[in-house]
């Protein structure tokens, strides 16, 4: 997480649904760069309304991210730097 709360780099592209793969890119405003985190630790993109998500909760390296339907787990539980 870069200073001020964006998440460097990860956007959620056009995808709206289930699945859609989170991409690096230069960091550039636009809404699908908007992550915000809630009280369960999850973070939420507003413009699809997804949260990141660890497909399978595996925490491999390497692992392709994703958006998914906020559904709380471990999954979706991201540690934030206070």
């Amino acid at each position: 997480m870069a200073p001020g709360g964006a998440v460097r780099g990860d956007d959620a592209g056009t995808s709206t649904s289930n699945g859609g793969h989170i991409q690096l890119y230069t960091c550039n405003g636009t809404a699908s760069q908007q992550w915000q985190a809630n009280s369960a630790g999850e973070l939420v993109n507003p413009r699809p309304g997804l949260c990141l998500d660890d497909p399978g909760g595996t925490s491999t390296d390497k692992t392709q991210l994703q958006i998914y339907h906020c559904v709380g787990g471990t999954a979706q539980t991201w540690t934030l730097p206070h």
